[in-house]
């Protein structure tokens, strides 16, 4: 009888112990690491994050600011946040930037002085369709995409939608995961399009 005893104590001590330790992993909380590279940027990210890097988007930030480079962001980040990130010079006028804007991924965002014109948030893509008169998927609004062969109102809100959703195309192949848009459709506007 007392050899039962011992036993039932050592396997309530073994199971309170096994509990003890899930609730303490389920409690303590993943400290962020901070990391600071050569030109004084700071990063944050916890192990969620590392592990999630396929969301991480590269955007260039220069002009009228402090810490000009590139930056990596989640997806669904806005253009207010690259900016204050490079930290803008007093003299930036940041009203000239659309801050609400999702970022795109390897967009660049050009930060103007008080009184210079307005070079814009250009990607190789845009700066080709401003060049070519493609129209960007990922910048366009409801009437310039409205204004594409095939695409009505609806079909229009559809990309601006998906857009928001999953912070633009990754490619111009993307619409066609847009519901109702197909391969034919798809070939009449893959050479009027960019990024």
């Amino acid at each position: 009888m007392e050899d039962t005893r011992i036993r039932n104590f050592f396997v309530i001590l073994i199971l309170a112990l096994l509990v003890g330790g899930l609730i303490k992993g389920m409690v303590i909380e993943r400290q962020p690491i901070v990391i600071e590279d050569n030109q004084g940027r700071l990063e944050e990210e916890t192990g969620a994050e590392q592990l999630n890097e396929q969301a991480q988007i590269a955007v260039h930030v220069n002009g009228a600011v402090n810490q000009p480079g590139v930056y990596y962001f989640q997806r669904g980040e806005r253009v207010l946040d690259a900016v204050e990130r490079a930290q803008p010079k007093p003299e930036a006028d940041v009203n000239k930037l659309q801050m609400a804007r999702r970022l795109t991924d390897g967009e660049t965002i050009n930060v103007p002085l008080i009184g210079d014109e307005l070079l814009g948030n250009v990607d190789v893509d845009t700066a080709s369709a401003s060049q070519t008169g493609r129209i960007s998927i990922n910048q366009a609004d409801q009437k310039q995409l409205e204004s594409l062969p095939g695409i009505g109102p609806a079909y229009a809100q559809r990309i601006m939608e998906y857009r928001s959703a999953n912070g633009g195309f990754t490619s111009i192949g993307d619409l066609k995961k847009i519901s109702g848009i197909g391969e034919k459709t798809f070939e009449g506007l893959k050479d009027l399009i960019v990024l």
